[in-house]
């Protein structure tokens, strides 16, 4: 579990420069390095020791029960009647590589999918998506515009300023 590492001091390059009577040396480069050993999982071996004494103890009781040993028979004595099926699986799995037989069913997927069509067309027309188009939606909406308008001309007609650019603009702002 221990390993090998290499770490770099990074005061011993300013200590290179200071020799043994504190004077200074010529300036060398280079990272020196110190090899020593870790043992990273040193504050778990304990632990670890202990789980595995543990486990020791209990390596007798890892045989099959009596129960079990039957169970697995009976698994491996039926295993002997899958033979009696090989020939549809194998005819299945020739038909399925061979398409499936997919064709056969085309007509009636055809059929399904134009029923489908057809009772969903009402719905996805343009027309059934346009509030306007909805009956009692469009008749307040077209009261409401009116009212609108009447208020606004009538406020411009008041003032002289009807059919004007300024009521144009603010009808059109009161209708948006």
């Amino acid at each position: 579990m221990g390993g090998t590492t290499q770490t770099v001091d990074k005061n011993q390059a300013v200590n290179s420069l200071v020799n043994s009577s504190n004077s200074t040396s010529g300036a060398t480069t280079g990272a020196t390095s110190a090899s020593g050993t870790t043992n990273p999982w040193a504050p778990a071996q304990p632990f670890l020791s202990g789980i595995l004494a543990q486990l020791q103890g209990q390596l007798a009781n890892t045989s099959l029960t009596p129960q079990e040993n039957a169970a697995i028979g009976g698994l491996a004595g039926s295993s002997g009647y899958i033979s009696q099926f090989l020939p549809q699986t194998t005819d299945l799995a020739n038909a399925l590589l061979a398409g499936g037989d997919a064709q056969a069913q085309a007509p009636m997927i055809s059929g399904a999918y134009q029923q489908y069509r057809g009772e969903l067309n009402p719905y996805l027309q343009t027309s059934f998506l346009d509030p306007r188009s909805t009956p009692g939606f469009s008749d307040a909406l077209a009261a409401t515009n009116a009212d609108i308008t009447n208020q606004v001309n009538g406020m411009f007609a008041g003032a002289g300023r009807d059919l004007s650019g300024l009521n144009q603009q603010a009808l059109a702002r009161g209708l948006s």
